[in-house]
């Protein structure tokens, strides 16, 4: 298993604020997930699957289910991702059975596995996840 940097599956203290920009966090998932108009709440246990080498953070809307996956770095997730059958969301030659149709979204350093019966949902979570962050602002 790769050792994600704890920083990325905490959120920030109360008053705290989510980087804007750079590396998905969990708070820029949660933040990102509220904006697309949804009521997500995330669970305490995560998820683990054995073709991804991180633990996975899982939220969930009243009709869908969001495990995110986050990597160190982009290479780190494309090492894991690169490899999946995008339409089953399963590594080649494996099928995995999932509860709800799945749908995989990456971003930089940022894999999401979608599950959910109703596609417009999983389209808004698809969208506001995909569209991925943007860059630091050039240093001067």
């Amino acid at each position: 298993m790769v050792d994600s940097a704890v920083v990325l599956t905490k959120m920030p203290a109360a008053g705290g604020e989510c980087p804007a920009y750079g590396l998905w966090q969990a708070c820029s998932v949660e933040y990102r997930i509220s904006r697309a108009g949804l009521a997500v709440n995330r669970r305490e246990k995560g998820v683990h699957h054995d073709f991804m080498r991180v633990e996975g953070l899982v939220w969930e809307t009243s009709r869908a289910e969001i495990q995110v996956f986050l990597y160190p770095s982009e290479v780190e997730r494309k090492k894991d991702t690169d490899m999946l059958d995008t339409v089953f969301v399963s590594p080649p030659g494996k099928r995995a059975t999932w509860r709800w149709p799945a749908q995989l979204v990456t971003s930089q350093n940022m894999a999401a596995i979608i599950l959910s019966l109703n596609g417009r949902q999983a389209e808004r979570i698809a969208l506001a996840l995909g569209a991925g962050l943007p860059a630091a602002p050039a240093k001067p």
